[in-house]
Order: C-alpha cells, then sequence, then structure tokens
C-alpha cells in the first residue's frame, strides 16, 4: 500500500533529518516488521543509515526465539546491519517494579547502549494510533496529568537519553492500514502469544474496554480520543514551558499571581530537580 510509505516520506525530514543513523526497535511482531520495511524503502532516499535491534526477553521460551531468528532472516535478506541481546531477568529488578516494567527497563537499556554503539541519533518504533489510545486509558487509570494524557509523540526524547530521539513514524496510522500494507508487501511477521492475556491491563484496555466503548458509544471512538489527545497535550505542554520560562527569569511576578495550572509545573520542575519523583499530593 503506497500511501504509508508517501505518507512517512512526505514528514521523514521532520521525523529523523536526512543523513541520520537510526536504530530500528524490531519485536517480530506485524507493526515492527512492517516499519523496518518502510525504513528500508525510503533510507536511500533519505540517505538513513539503518540498524535493526532485537531485544529477546526469552519470557515465551521458543516463541522468543523464533521471533529473534525471523528478525534476522529478514534483516538479512533487506542487507541491514542487525544488533541483538537476550534479557537475564533479574529478581531484584522484577521485585521493585514488576516483570512488565522490568522487561521494559532492560528493553531501554539494550536500545540506548545500542544506540551509541552504532552512532545512532534516532530510535524508529512501531507505535501507531491504536496504541496511542491505550496508553491514553492507561495513564488516565493512574491519574496522569495533561502532558501524559496527551499521549506519545511523533518524535519526543528518549527516556533514557535526552540526546537520543524516539520517532513514531506510524503513529498516524490505524493498525488496519498496517496489516494491509504487510498483507500487500508480503511482510512476514510473528503473532504474539502474550497480547491475549487479559491479567495484562493494556490488553484488556484493547480486549474488551475498546471494543465495548466501539459497539455502545462510538464506532469511530479512536478519533475523537486522538484529537482530545493533541488539545489536552498541547494546553499542559504550554503550561509546563511558561513554568520553565518563570523559573528561568531574571524578574519574576509573585508566584502567587501565576495561574494555578502554571504553579503545579513550577512545583513540579523544582522537585525533579531535587531528585524528587513528583506526586500528585506532594505538589497539591
Amino acid at each position: 500500500m503506497a500511501s504509508i510509505i508517501d505518507t512517512v516520506d512526505a514528514s521523514a525530514k521532520e521525523l529523523i533529518p536526512e543523513g541520520s543513523g537510526v536504530l530500528v526497535a524490531v519485536s517480530g511482531g506485524i507493526d515492527s516488521m512492517v516499519l523496518m520495511h518502510v525504513l528500508q524503502q525510503l533510507a536511500a532516499k533519505h540517505r538513513w543509515r539503518l540498524v535493526v535491534a532485537h531485544f529477546n526477553h526469552k519470557l515465551r521460551s521458543r516463541a522468543s526465539n523464533a521471533d529473534q531468528r525471523l528478525v534476522q532472516k529478514v534483516a538479512q535478506r533487506l542487507k541491514l546491519k542487525l544488533t541483538t541481546a537476550s534479557w537475564r531477568a533479574g529478581k531484584v529488578s522484577i521485585k521493585k517494579y514488576g516483570l512488565e516494567m522490568a522487561a521494559r527497563n532492560a528493553r531501554f537499556s539494550f536500545l540506548d547502549k545500542a544506540a551509541r554503539r552504532h552512532r545512532c541519533t534516532h530510535i524508529a518504533t512501531g507505535h501507531h494510533r491504536g496504541d496511542q489510545v491505550e496508553t491514553f486509558f492507561l495513564r488516565l487509570f493512574r491519574g496522569a496529568g495533561g502532558v501524559g494524557l496527551g499521549g506519545m509523540r511523533q518524535v519526543d526524547d528518549f527516556p533514557l537519553n535526552s540526546s537520543l530521539k524516539t520517532s513514531r513514524l506510524l503513529l498516524t496510522f490505524e493498525k488496519i492500514e498496517i496489516r494491509k500494507f504487510a498483507i500487500e508487501e508480503k511482510v512476514k511477521f510473528r503473532e504474539d502469544n502474550s497480547n491475549q492475556d487479559i491479567t495484562i491491563l493494556r490488553n484488556r484496555i484493547r480486549s474488551k474496554l475498546l471494543p465495548y466503548l466501539h459497539r455502545n458509544f462510538n464506532t469511530g471512538i479512536v478519533h475523537p480520543i486522538n484529537q482530545s489527545q493533541e488539545l489536552i497535550g498541547a494546553d499542559a505542554e504550554f503550561a509546563r514551558d511558561t513554568a520553565r520560562e518563570w523559573l528561568d527569569g531574571k524578574k519574576k511576578s509573585p508566584f502567587e499571581e501565576l495561574h494555578l495550572a502554571v504553579q503545579r509545573w513550577v512545583i513540579w520542575h523544582q522537585l525533579i530537580e531535587l531528585g524528587i519523583d513528583p506526586q500528585y499530593r506532594q505538589i497539591e
């Protein structure tokens, strides 16, 4: 399907500058495998130097190893450099963060090190519109503020390293568009059976909550949520940046005269600078 290639191509310079080293995070699932094919087709035009990165969590036994073999095989066929690593699950980390978060932290650490090693400035991931909506509900259930509810941005700082950028080139596409591309372009991928595990909150949102909202409230529920995320996120970022400007300014208006939203962000910035994880009750 040419539309994905054309759309990514049209915004490519904004997402990843020409001549950049790009670490492509590929799990073996449909989203990241499509991403790898899209980037491979556009790499020469934009002079991107691609490195495929696969992290084997070793959580699904033979299935995890089969994922890695597929990524290796396809990367080789596409003539792309590949770097891999496997997770040695640490009991201390799992006990502290839980299995899902510990695995996520290990993957992020691998991507950070791989990007440095291969001199990449951008890490490309296969997040799409459906992921954005799921993220909205995950953060809503945690009581997140505007920046959190605003969801993922197409280009953002990488969590472990602000000198690295995360580029989400498929974020504006629906899952159905990605699947159609995979079928038409004969992109090989593997289904992760753990996505059916409804003990994981994200999976329950995907398989239970969103279909319910689709059936009973709005058949096009994804679009208004994405729209709200765009509006909420922009407003929150304005308040956050205004707070930063107030803190950095030499001549300050009294704190009490600042808008409540800006006051909250001023305190948030100060807690971060003190090495304290900001919590709602602390700030209030």
